[in-house]
């Protein structure tokens, strides 16, 4: 074929294309011109947040404690023309879908009673938060609860016909998107984490859910259940108030982010970065093509210094425990009225926790679903007890008393005072519960004679009492990673606080570990700790490291620091250690730890509770000899000290199982 000819072929070819693109050009511009027009301009395109997977937790090996899965979210936007008729009916029907498919829709922040009769929800009913939050809202300073729902059912235009627990629904969910900013460029959760089958629902009536769309979002997975769930806190979704103070750190109002515990500690570190993504929208609001803009960056993980067997070991047996002791002693019988408890567990070489366990506890997952039911339960399942809760000490003070009478050459080791069982001061008479005969330092803390100390106590005196006590730890903040409570020591420093007299009986009170002698389970183990150790005390901390999400890069690494290093005679350490061996051989704790095969140094206490049974404790360490963990276990009206050596053991057991430890993975050696 000559030149020409193939020339001809190719001008047929390219006339050919061009009468095809003409006759589609004409399609779309003349026959259906009108109506792909209309349809680009019902088309608008917006920003998305991608929200970033917030850091992992693990534990000391990097086990998985807290991790991250993806779940569903709907979110509700504002459509041009939408008028209040609609977003309410929208509103009753997706809480419907909620509740059919056991979902739990979104937490609304109007300060009123869910249920009517309704009351305001603030603290202080008369205080400033109340008279504060009306004048910002603009209602009336007189309106009661139900005046403020019928107020905002009139703002919102509630329909009359809903029923009062729809309108209590509805009128809560409305204000809590006033109050988020709720528009057409600002959406509101209506549930997080919602399942398969409210999305299916969701979709199936699409038509019915205007402005409505489906979102996939990671949520936080708990592969553990409750293990842990004081420590680790709780996420939530950013309320008004947060966002105020974040929103110049690139927070959105549809971001979760750490409410309590370490979750709330360490939010800068497990947050991430949120990314970006162009959503195109039909009329209907409802999202028809998304692009990725900005990848989201994922948090930092943290690793925890909890041993993730022993916490399991710790929390178990704490259950256990109190069902037992209910179990014994029935319903009217002395521990019948047994609460809860706290059980600790530090290395005695760093001060790392090894466990920390509060009983009762709660399902972190579930916490929006039963809060009404946490925060009426009298056993206070919320309440971190190994933290906030403050307990008289009773005999477990004992040993701190002993060395002080030790070290200021009160008694010496071989000291020997006889009980003469009723210890007379003045007009007062102070018991002991036995007759036993001539002890020493070793034996009366062995026999937990109340005679020994009142003399021992008297002699030191309250001032240096309370100076070791300090000395030790107690009734001060340990400087671990979350909130704690101080504690108090008894002194007449602590009376005149609280414009009370001091009396000379209030020391002998104090040598026995009652009076104004209270302190927090861990300041407990971290003096058992500090006895252990032979007067070292570490900085008790739960965070081990920080590292990358990938846990390639360390971040930051937790220091062992040396919070207190006493000077004491070894053989003053060891009289007082010698007697809590006997404690774990023939003394009370003898049932747990007499033939047992590692040797442990224990001490158990009874602390008198006011219109209830007696609180117990219960304080280990072991090895006797070249101390590794030191324990504290309170139940609260269990009783006696002696009921919480179950828990003790339990925690020792898992501890010393070394031959199970699983290997070190994610770059957690490092931390070593």
């Amino acid at each position: 074929m000559d030149n020409k000819k193939r020339y001809m072929v190719l001008y047929a070819v390219l006339i050919v294309f061009a009468v095809v693109a003409i006759i589609r050009l004409s399609v779309l511009q003349i026959v259906n011109g009108r109506e792909n027009y209309e349809k680009s301009l019902s088309r608008t395109q917006r920003t998305v947040s991608i929200s970033a997977p917030r850091g992992e937790i693990y534990d000391r090996y990097g086990r998985v404690i807290v991790g991250n899965r993806m779940g569903f979210s709907v979110e509700f936007q504002r459509v041009k023309g939408m008028n209040d008729a609609e977003i309410n009916s929208i509103i009753l029907k997706a809480h419907e879908t909620f509740r059919q498919n056991g979902d739990t829709a979104s937490s609304d922040e109007l300060p009123i009673t869910d249920t009517w009769p309704y009351e305001y929800t603030f603290s202080d009913k008369e205080g400033t938060a109340h008279v504060s939050w009306k004048k910002e809202m603009n209602i009336p300073e007189d309106y009661t609860a139900s005046e403020t729902v019928e107020h905002y059912a009139l703002l919102f235009n509630v329909d009359k016909k809903y029923s009062e627990e729809e309108k209590r629904l509805v009128v809560g969910v409305r204000y809590t998107m006033l109050i988020r900013g709720f528009s057409t460029n600002i959406s509101y959760t209506l549930a997080g984490d919602v399942s398969k089958d409210t999305v299916v629902s969701i979709k199936e009536h699409y038509d019915e859910y205007r402005g409505v769309n489906i979102m996939t979002k990671p949520v936080r997975e708990y592969p553990n259940g409750n293990l842990g769930a004081h420590i680790l806190g709780r996420t939530g979704l950013i309320s008004e108030s947060e966002y105020s103070g974040l929103k110049a750190e690139g927070y959105g109002m549809n971001d979760y982010i750490g409410k309590e515990g370490l979750e709330k500690y360490l939010e800068a570190e497990l947050r991430g970065e949120n990314g970006r993504m162009v959503a195109e929208q039909d009329e209907d609001g409802h999202y028809v093509a998304l692009t990725e803009a900005v990848s989201a960056k994922s948090g930092n993980s943290v690793y925890l210094t909890i041993d993730l067997d022993v916490q399991k070991a710790a929390e178990k047996a704490l259950k256990d425990t109190v069902a037992d002791i209910y179990s014994h002693h029935g319903e009217r019988g002395y521990g019948a009225d047994v609460a809860g408890g706290a059980a600790v567990a530090v290395d005695v070489e760093t001060g790392e926790i090894i466990c920390m366990a509060s009983y009762p506890d709660y399902s972190i997952k579930d916490y929006n679903k039963n809060y009404s039911r946490l925060i009426s339960d009298k056993n206070n399942p919320l309440f971190n007890r190994a933290l906030s809760g403050t307990y008289s000490p009773g005999s477990t003070y004992k040993m701190l008393v002993g060395i002080a009478a030790l070290e200021e050459r009160v008694i010496l080791p071989d000291t020997l005072i006889k009980d003469e069982v009723i210890y007379k001061l003045g007009q007062s008479h102070f018991k002991c519960l036995h007759d036993h005969g001539f002890v020493n330092v070793s034996t009366a803390i062995k026999d937990s004679c109340n005679y020994f100390f009142y003399t021992a106590g008297y002699q030191l005196g309250i001032e240096k009492m309370a100076e070791y006590a300090d000395k030790f730890g107690l009734g001060k903040n340990t400087g671990i990673e979350l909130p704690e409570e101080k504690g108090t020591v008894s002194s007449p420093k602590t009376k005149e606080m609280r414009n009370e007299p001091w009396y000379e009986g209030y020391t002998l009170q104090a040598a026995i570990g009652q009076d104004d002698n209270k302190f927090t389970p861990l300041q407990m183990a971290s003096y058992v700790s500090q006895i252990a150790s032979g007067g070292v005390r570490y900085t008790p901390h739960l965070v081990k490291g920080i590292y990358s999400y990938d846990g390639k890069d360390a971040i930051r690494i937790t220091d062992i620091t040396e919070q207190e290093k006493l000077v004491l005679s070894e053989d003053n350490l060891n009289a007082v250690r010698y007697g809590m061996r006997l404690v774990a051989t023939s003394g009370t704790a003898e049932a747990y730890f007499k033939d047992y095969p590692v040797e442990v140094a224990a001490k158990t206490g009874t602390a008198e509770v006011y219109g209830g049974s007696d609180n117990g404790l219960f304080v280990a360490y072991a090895p006797y000899e070249n101390p590794e963990i030191a324990v504290a276990v309170v139940i609260e009206r269990s009783g006696g000290g002696s009921y919480c050596g179950p828990v003790a053991k339990a925690i020792i057991d898992a501890y010393l199982n070394a031959e199970n430890a699983p290997e070190l993975t994610l770059g957690i050696d490092k931390l070593y």
